[in-house]
């Protein structure tokens, strides 16, 4: 890892806090697995203040490009779980949203799909001029 641990912004871990307070029941269904990582997560994360984020850490509304061998994956990483298959959006409450939040440019993370793990790595990092306020959710 590029900075010895997982980045999180204030605002963003405050918002993603909330979200995991109001997801416990869903431990046990599809998004059991992405949750748990999430909450490892947060638990181990750094938090810092947006003036201080480096600029290539995967946050919420990050544009990040992935490479799995030869291919390929432009998306942006959203707090929205409704996200349509053909979106180049993904959910951080999804297995890939919650395996790269937090993770910086050159990070290479494990990605769990289909039973099988998947070596992700962070191309590029891109951040969008998207205010956090306390009305996101």
């Amino acid at each position: 890892m590029k900075y010895n641990h997982f980045l999180l912004e204030k605002k963003e871990y405050v918002h993603l806090k909330k979200v995991m307070n109001f997801s416990h029941h869903l431990i046990q269904d599809s998004y059991g697995c992405a949750l748990r990582v999430l909450d490892a997560k947060l638990h181990s994360a750094r938090i810092w203040d947006a003036q201080h984020m480096p600029n290539d850490v995967v946050r919420l509304h990050s544009n990040v490009l992935l490479a799995l061998g030869s291919k390929e994956l432009n998306t942006t990483l959203i707090l929205n779980s409704n996200v349509s298959e053909d979106s180049q959006e993904t959910s951080v409450l999804t297995a890939l949203g919650a395996a790269i939040l937090g993770c910086a440019a050159g990070d290479t993370v494990q990605y769990f799909k289909d039973g099988n793990y998947f070596d992700l790595y962070i191309k590029c990092v891109e951040q969008q001029d998207t205010f956090i306020d306390s009305f996101m959710l």
